[in-house]
């Protein structure tokens, strides 16, 4: 009787053990991920840069702005040429509290030259739809207030140490906001040493098998939030579920997934939040 009477509950125990520990540790368990890029090409300009990648910040009720400020003083420690980030910089609605978020995000732009693309959480249609923001200027204005370069179907170029970089920023296609073709023409034309794409949906690949680029950057996955040992990522927000966290190489070219410092309703379970960190070099 005694086993039929408790079991279940003893059974609900390690389930609760497991949600308290992806809720109030691992969320906000950040780590440091270095990873080392090679650029295959026949550039003589040999270069080494340091690349930290940023995504998916979630600001909201499950992401607070001490704990941002927290991981964004941890990447600048890390002593980046150049600061990347790929969307989701809030979670739903307006953002209340803008004169802080924007001094939080200067942290990052006080320490390299920063570039963003926007996300699905941002605006457009996705967010729309779900009682969101209609368009991106609200996060456009956000940051760049705090310095960054917003790039939404843009380039850019810039000089770091000897390489000659065309920074890319792609709209989100959940948004529907993805426009490549846009930038197809500064991607053809540069000479450069390397060209980057910032996107937020790494499912955006398919997007860009027209635009000549080195590396694409990519968020939106969180790496699953819960990744299951010989599983996967069962609940990664994408139809290639082969591209949800880390390097891979597709079309010639590199792709970085980084599983993001926020989360969507506090929780992580075998997938902490990363700061990326990518050496890049020819």
């Amino acid at each position: 009787m005694f086993k039929v009477k408790y079991f279940p509950l003893f059974a609900l125990f390690p389930i609760c053990l497991i949600f308290l520990y992806g809720k109030f540790i691992e969320s906000r368990w950040i780590k440091v991920k270095d990873t080392k890029i090679e650029i295959s090409g026949t550039d003589s300009n040999k270069f080494d840069i340091r690349i930290v990648h940023l995504t998916d910040f979630h600001l909201g009720s499950d992401v607070s702005l001490d704990y941002l400020r927290s991981v964004f003083h941890q990447a600048v420690n890390q002593k980046p040429d150049l600061i990347c980030l790929t969307g989701d910089y809030k979670t739903s609605g307006l953002i209340k509290n803008k004169a802080e978020y924007i001094d939080a995000i200067k942290i990052l732009t006080a320490a390299a030259p920063t570039y963003a693309c926007p996300g699905n959480h941002d605006g457009g249609l996705w967010a729309r739809e779900r009682g969101g923001t209609p368009n991106v200027d609200e996060i456009k204005f956000v940051l760049e207030s705090a310095g960054v370069l917003f790039l939404e179907n843009a380039t850019s170029k810039i000089k770091i140490r000897k390489a000659n970089i065309i920074i890319g920023g792609l709209g989100d296609i959940w948004a529907d906001r993805c426009e490549p073709e846009k930038i197809e023409k500064d991607l053809d034309t540069s000479n450069v040493n390397l060209k980057i794409i910032l996107t937020h949906n790494p499912d955006s690949k398919i997007q860009t098998k027209k635009l000549k680029w080195d590396l694409i950057l990519a968020g939106h996955t969180h790496g699953g939030q819960l990744y299951i040992p010989l599983i996967g990522a069962p609940f990664a927000p994408i139809q290639d579920k082969k591209f949800v966290n880390g390097l891979y190489e597709y079309n010639g070219g590199k792709i970085y997934v980084s599983p993001g410092i926020g989360n969507l309703h506090g929780m992580r379970i075998n997938c902490r939040p990363e700061i990326s960190i990518l050496d890049v070099k020819n």
